[in-house]
């Protein structure tokens, strides 16, 4: 490391007394994923970085105004790479921390129950609770297959 600096209020950071050249800049603090920029040439006094923040999704999951323990909740969002799954507390409540603001798909799942997905943007660090009401609702659980071969085939189904 050659230096290390601190932004201000405001956002804006400066490096003094380094050599012209090509730099790897490291950014991180505790309500942001880190940031890694490779080649960037100094001095330069138009560098701009955004830097996604660290987000939180919260809510319960009922059914016919009752909290539902032990229900399956899913997340999906183009930030995410792939899917966080978890379950509900006893008190039907639930917790997604560390994902990045973004688009969120959510739905959840219970015994005989179901939600219909609900889509979330959060762009502040901590969104609003979230519910999600399960009614009863039919899984349809299944697999995609070659039709020549058999073998199992990746795929989105909707």
């Amino acid at each position: 490391m050659i230096a290390s600096v601190t932004t201000g209020a405001d956002g804006r950071f400066g490096f003094v007394d380094i050599a012209a050249g090509r730099y790897r800049l490291s950014l991180s603090g505790p309500a942001v994923f880190d940031l890694e920029l490779r080649y960037i040439e100094l001095p330069r006094d138009d560098l701009r970085v955004e830097l996604l923040r660290r987000v939180e999704l919260a809510g319960v999951v009922r059914r016919d105004g009752s909290p539902v323990a032990g229900a399956t909740i899913e997340a999906t969002g183009e930030a995410l790479a792939g899917r966080r799954v978890i379950v509900s507390d006893d008190r039907g409540g639930f917790r997604l921390p560390d994902l990045p603001e973004g688009e969120y798909r959510l739905w959840a799942w219970a015994d005989d129950g179901a939600s219909a997905p609900i889509e979330v943007i959060i762009d502040e660090a901590t969104a609003p609770a979230i519910t999600i009401e399960l009614s009863a609702a039919a899984i349809v659980l299944g697999r995609v297959l070659d039709r020549d071969t058999g073998d199992p085939i990746p795929a989105a189904v909707r």
